[in-house]
């Protein structure tokens, strides 16, 4: 039996706004107590649009019928498309409020045993399950808006792991199964590759080893794979799965490029000064002058030197 009071009644609020309806119980010995409703939402109500509530007493109860009477008048009200903001059914195991101070242990025990659910989402990696979105975000340690957003494929992964609805998944089509969790994506296994430098065919798990043993930004890597570039730190490479060892004409060849080669070579003869150079700069030092200066003459811009006749050899 639980708590005496002197007043059980069954409630109706009103949100006037919209017409939509709460329904809920009341234990009082002041009827003019100024009890407005005790559902989540209406506390949201009363919060953001005070004024906008309005109450009205349904049925007086008492002790005994309080519960069943206020699962009668929700039914009631769903009946007939109200009482749009109750999400509970009613009765004294939504009224925690009221009535867990007066509960036995015995009772309070089958009101909090879990009930048993069918998973709702899975992760693809190491195959455990989740009855829920929180549940999952709790054992990942994350928001369980980046859970969700993996769900519906806004992202490709959630902190290293891969994540589906149970009902969609299938274990022969996981690509990811037994992979486990690391640097936010997960690990390819020992005897994939992912790029190839051409000179060496020296190959490479992730772009940043690559990166790292040539000594350049993972950028450079990334454009010679993209085409934007020919070479990065004067290797050439490409990706592991499209080489082709026949097709391939930088095999066995120095760090540095063909073209990079050619260039130290080159010479540059200057008419005038019946003298021969070995670059733009060597020229430059020679007439104290910047080197723009000698590479807009032999470009045909006009400079405040005299016509020099430079030629490549």
């Amino acid at each position: 039996m639980f708590g005496e009071y002197k007043f059980y009644y069954i409630y109706e609020i009103t949100d006037t706004t919209n017409g939509k309806t709460y329904i809920g119980q009341h234990r009082t010995d002041d009827l003019n107590d100024g009890y407005m409703g005790s559902g989540n939402i209406v506390r949201a109500i009363k919060k953001r649009r005070p004024n906008t509530l309005s109450k009205k007493i349904l049925e007086e109860c008492t002790v005994d019928n309080i519960d069943e009477r206020e699962v009668y008048w929700i039914s009631y009200y769903k009946s007939i498309g109200k009482a749009e903001y109750n999400i509970a059914k009613g009765g004294s195991s939504t009224n925690l409020g009221c009535t867990f101070a007066y509960m036995s242990d015995a009772e309070k025990e089958n009101l909090f045993r879990k009930r048993d659910k069918e998973p709702l989402l899975i992760i693809m990696e190491t195959e455990k399950t989740f009855t829920s979105v929180l549940d999952c975000a709790e054992y990942l340690n994350c928001a369980p808006t980046t859970v969700s957003r993996n769900l519906n494929k806004v992202l490709s992964w959630c902190v290293g792991y891969h994540l589906c609805y149970f009902k969609e998944y299938s274990r022969e089509n996981n690509p990811y199964l037994g992979l486990p969790r690391f640097n936010n994506k997960p690990v390819l296994k020992k005897d994939t590759f992912s790029v190839i430098i051409m000179e060496t065919e020296e190959p490479f798990r992730t772009i940043k080893e690559c990166a790292d043993f040539i000594g350049v930004n993972r950028s450079g890597v990334n454009k010679v794979l993209s085409g934007e570039s020919k070479n990065t730190g004067g290797y050439h490479i490409c990706y592991f799965k499209d080489y082709n060892r026949e097709n391939n004409p930088w095999l066995g060849k120095d760090r540095y490029s063909e073209k990079k080669k050619k260039n130290l070579k080159d010479k540059y003869f200057v008419e005038e000064l019946n003298k021969t150079f070995k670059s733009y700069q060597e020229i430059a030092d020679y007439l104290k002058v910047d080197r723009v200066t000698i590479y807009n003459l032999m470009i045909g811009k006009k400079t405040r030197l005299k016509k020099l006749t430079i030629r490549k050899i």
